[in-house]
């Protein structure tokens, strides 16, 4: 089985944490490339996984979610402060070239108009009055999700081909 690569990582609150350490917190470890916390399309999907956030922990699994936003930027969230789960600060993109999370060559290859998950996040992002924040990292940054164990054995992985190309919380809440 493939192994996860190891690095060590900064949150708004703490620096130099190490990911092997981190993953012996729980049996399963979510790690999520997302893009930076001011987009809003990516703030429908940390709403999602706050709201979810304890059926994962019935599975004794954990989310490290990965943003290229500072953790400045992250202090001065209140969204942030209701997150329930661990939020890396990667500005420079370094963990994403680490995992070869793709950027997508064209603009137009982030957003796919016949993706049913757009439109629906779309509506959530308008219902709970989302609005873009600073804008961070790579605007064509493209998501990815790996699934780790305490072993950091890659036991899944996703690497997104548009914005809203990750599995929904059921979803992967079936490959725990």
């Amino acid at each position: 089985m493939k192994k996860a690569t190891d690095f060590l990582f900064n949150t708004a609150e703490q620096e130099n944490l190490c990911l092997s350490e981190k993953v012996q917190e729980a049996d399963k470890t979510l790690l999520i490339f997302s893009r930076y916390l001011g987009c809003p399309l990516c703030q429908v999907d940390i709403l999602e996984f706050c709201d979810q956030y304890e059926r994962f922990r019935e599975k004794n699994a954990q989310i490290l979610l990965v943003l290229q936003s500072s953790a400045e930027t992250l202090r001065n969230q209140t969204l942030v402060k209701k997150i329930p789960f661990t939020v890396i600060c990667d500005p420079e993109a370094k963990l994403y070239e680490l995992y070869d999370v793709k950027t997508a060559k064209k603009a137009l290859q982030m957003i796919n108009p016949f993706d049913l998950k757009l439109w629906r996040k779309a509506k959530k992002m308008m219902k709970n009055k989302l609005k873009h924040g600073a804008y961070e990292g790579n605007e064509q940054q493209l998501p990815a999700m790996f699934l780790l164990n305490r072993d950091m054995d890659l036991l899944y992985s996703h690497h997104a081909k548009s914005i809203s190309d990750l599995p929904d919380t059921d979803e992967i809440l079936k490959l725990l």
